[in-house]
């Protein structure tokens, strides 16, 4: 396990231990996040958004799926602050954007996103149904919402050192299929392997 003082970062990096939780996050769920974008349904997409975008590389990702414009949302200025390095050619392009901002208060019209991606971040959202709903009202019908976790409720004896370091809520599959049925998506498929979850929503 992670140092300490890292893993309290998680939620919102800031200063030393932040900067190297975030450079943990980009390097280590690189297979993660590589497996998650694996169950999209189509390889090309329009305007899209990385909510709780962390450090950074999935956005960088998510410019090779997206002919238009990659938003970053994270409410910690240092991972706005690292993620513009990473993707400093992509912002010079036009391609990407890094704003600060919570799930729960998107700042983008209705109906105008073609896909939100959601990597290891939903354990940390205060209100993850308050979220759920903004992200379907943001998407266009048609439009995809993926979340990718490595950490499953239904495993929570592994976690439970996990959980007396940070405040975190970890969800099973079922869990997150029921709160994105309420929040209005119509079809959900939730796939595993190993501890990994992976939920896809089409509003």
């Amino acid at each position: 396990m992670k140092p300490k003082k890292m893993i309290k970062n998680a939620p919102h990096p800031k200063g030393f231990w932040g900067k190297l939780m975030l450079n943990a996050m980009n390097k280590g769920h690189s297979a993660l996040s590589e497996w998650g974008l694996s169950f999209l349904p189509q390889k090309t997409f329009t305007d899209a958004c990385d909510a709780g975008s962390g450090g950074g590389a999935n956005v960088k990702r998510l410019t090779l799926l997206c002919e238009g414009k990659v938003y970053g949302i994270d409410p910690s200025n240092l991972a706005l602050k690292e993620s513009a390095k990473l993707c400093r050619k992509e912002i010079k392009a036009g391609k990407v954007e890094f704003l600060q901002g919570l799930s729960s208060s998107l700042p983008f019209a209705d109906g105008s996103l073609s896909l939100v991606t959601a990597f290891e971040t939903v354990y940390f959202w205060e209100d993850i149904s308050l979220s759920f709903k903004e992200i379907h009202r943001a998407l266009y019908d048609g439009g995809v919402f993926l979340i990718v976790n490595e950490l499953s409720e239904n495993e929570p004896d592994k976690y439970a050192e996990l959980k007396k370091i940070i405040d975190i809520t970890i969800y099973s599959p079922e869990k997150l299929s029921s709160l994105l049925k309420k929040a209005g998506f119509s079809e959900i498929s939730a796939y595993t392997e190993k501890d990994w979850i992976c939920l896809l929503a089409v509003k």
